[in-house]
């Protein structure tokens, strides 16, 4: 499994305190790769933090949804081929504490997918977006 490239790419669109944000991820390698479902199908909500989310003064935005943890099986995986696309969207604003007073954010999506084997596991990791939220009324 080395060498497996995942490519993520980020959008992050805020209407006053509502941020959503827009993920794509890409196999960018030559052969079929194992993406981890419940990073990249969201149908009840994240079940962890996916996101890094800091202020600009370096403060980190804690996820506030429950975490479940679940015992990892073949599954919970979604094989894309070479060049195909997976999209999802997340209400960041719907799991994420954001900061009360208005504030720039720095937004990424981070994760570490793990192989079908369960014996590697590979960071899929987006550009960073920034973005400004009004303050809290």
């Amino acid at each position: 499994m080395k060498g497996i490239f995942l490519k993520s790419d980020l959008t992050v669109e805020a209407v006053g305190r509502n941020l959503s944000a827009r993920v794509k991820v890409t196999n960018a390698w030559q052969e079929t790769v194992p993406v981890f479902l419940p990073h990249v199908v969201l149908q009840n909500g994240p079940t962890k933090s996916l996101f890094e989310i800091f202020t600009t003064e370096g403060k980190k935005i804690p996820f506030t949804a429950p975490s479940l943890k679940s015992v990892i099986s073949k599954e919970d995986f979604l094989s894309l081929k070479p060049g195909e696309s997976l999209n999802f969207e997340v209400r960041l604003d719907q799991y994420y504490a954001l900061p009360e007073e208005a504030a720039l954010l720095k937004i990424r999506y981070v994760v570490f997918n793990p192989s079908t084997e369960k014996t590697e596991m590979f960071k899929v990791e987006s550009q960073e977006v920034e973005v400004q939220i009004p303050k809290l009324k």
